[in-house]
């Protein structure tokens, strides 16, 4: 693992595109934090946490490696907004008890860290009736996640690989060739790159 410095103007930008993208309401969200601080997808529950004067319900290490534990601290919340990676998602989906009852106040799954398997969203989909699943996409050195999707039934029925989305407002993503930083033509094998406000120092 390696520090990347991201900005104040980093954060903001990706702020911004968030709260109104998903529409969050101001002191009305209740915010999952699943992942350890070190690992940048804890910004994304952290910081609109904080910037919306919403709640924030961080798992424990204990928490996670007790399921009857999970599960209790899970229907005792009022988790609105859900941020995880797409394999703690799938491990919740162990449970047969996790569904609509269990949480029924959330209203989105923000997924990314990880490549989100069809199979997940169909199941969250199913399982949540009235919830928005959304695969996001981005590295670390672009401020958390690029791009975005909410993952419908009529996506999941077009794509055997879910589209990691569109890029936020301010960035432009592109497939290029390794050697040299001019687009490709779709359908073509390349490098992701993205420019942007999000994009840290040095990248």
């Amino acid at each position: 693992p390696k520090g990347v410095v991201i900005t104040r103007g980093c954060v903001g930008s990706f702020i911004r595109w968030m709260v109104a993208e998903q529409r969050l309401e101001p002191a009305a969200e209740c915010f999952l934090n699943q992942v350890v601080y070190s690992f940048d997808v804890s910004v994304m529950d952290l910081y609109l946490s904080l910037t919306t004067g919403g709640t924030h319900l961080s798992l424990t290490r204990d928490d996670i490696a007790d399921f009857k534990r999970l599960f209790s601290v899970l229907a005792e919340s009022t988790v609105t907004v859900w941020v995880s990676t797409p394999s703690f998602a799938r491990l919740c989906l162990a449970e047969p008890r996790f569904d609509r009852r269990m949480l029924p106040a959330v209203r989105r799954f923000l997924l990314a860290g990880e490549t989100l398997a069809p199979e997940i969203a169909r199941q969250l989909l199913a399982r949540f009736p009235g919830a928005e699943v959304w695969n996001m996409y981005g590295p670390t050195e672009a401020t958390v996640v690029t791009t975005s999707v909410q993952v419908t039934a009529d996506l999941l029925a077009q794509h055997a690989v879910l589209p990691i989305g569109y890029p936020k407002p301010g960035t432009a993503v592109f497939v290029a060739a390794e050697a040299r930083l001019e687009a490709l033509a779709d359908g073509q094998r390349g490098e992701i790159v993205i420019a942007g406000d999000n994009v840290s120092p040095g990248y």
